[in-house]
């Protein structure tokens, strides 16, 4: 059986990591930790590229768009932001999830976002781009 090895490390949070996800090319990570930063990582040097924070409380998931021009990260608090990656601006700010938001997606073509947590025996979801 063959074995890994750890190519090296990324440290930014204040706190435990939560959530990674990878860019479709890979060339990019986003890491949500428990301390409400969401951290946009250049995977070949392993550098910061951008800090978005300690909005709500924890950041619990964060997903990719399918192109990499935007990432979404639910929060502990029900709150689910959407960040344009090039620029750093805040595309889209839901509210009014009762529960924490574990888990999120763009779907194929990113115009819409669904998003799901404790509590809830559904998903919701959300439009994005003015469908």
């Amino acid at each position: 059986m063959a074995t890994g090895w750890e190519a090296g490390s990324m440290v930014g949070h204040e706190h435990r990591v939560q959530a990674l996800a990878f860019s479709p090319d890979g060339q990019r990570l986003v890491s949500g930790g428990a301390d409400g930063k969401v951290i946009l990582w250049d995977t070949v040097g392993g550098h910061i590229v951008r800090t978005w924070g300690k909005r709500g409380r924890a950041v619990a998931s964060v997903a990719f768009s399918r192109d990499g021009k935007y990432i979404s990260a639910g929060c502990q608090d029900g709150i689910v932001m959407v960040w344009d990656t090039a620029t750093g601006r805040e595309v889209h700010a839901f509210h009014g999830a009762l529960y924490a938001v574990s888990s999120v997606a763009f779907n194929h073509n990113g115009s819409r976002l669904i998003g799901n947590g404790g509590g809830y025996r559904h998903a919701m979801v959300w439009k994005l781009n003015g469908e």
